[in-house]
């Protein structure tokens, strides 16, 4: 196997097979795939803590469902969210759901999905 693509990885990563597949990767690779791996999963983390915080604050009403509903339209704008923060309400575990998400996105453009694990250090884009 020559170097690993970012989407390689992170398949990889998610499904936990990189271990695996580091005896097929070149030896100048190997420091560096493990290197995104923990910063996959420091940016997945991170993403979980924002997500957990805004959550938590007191703009959002949980009080009903219909109330938690209306207070993201009005305080929540990215829509990409929302999911999260249901699964949060219904007390459903988000790594999960984050990782199903970011496996999904992953034959389409991956600068969109990058913003799930913190990896826009590796984006080719230039915005």
């Amino acid at each position: 196997m020559k170097q690993p693509t970012e989407k390689q990885l992170v398949k990889l990563i998610i499904k936990d097979k990189l271990e695996d597949s580091l005896k097929s990767i070149p030896q100048e690779y190997r420091t560096k795939a493990l290197a995104f791996e923990y910063d996959f999963w420091a940016g997945l983390y991170d993403t979980i803590a924002v997500l957990k915080a805004t959550y938590n604050s007191p703009l959002l009403n949980k009080a009903s469902r219909k109330g938690f509903a209306l207070s993201l339209k009005y305080h929540v704008p990215c829509r990409d969210w929302h999911q999260y923060f249901y699964a949060l309400y219904d007390k459903q575990p988000i790594r999960e759901l984050l990782c199903k998400n970011i496996l999904n996105r992953l034959s389409g453009d991956l600068d969109k999905t990058r913003w799930l694990y913190g990896g826009y250090q590796y984006s080719t884009s230039d915005s």
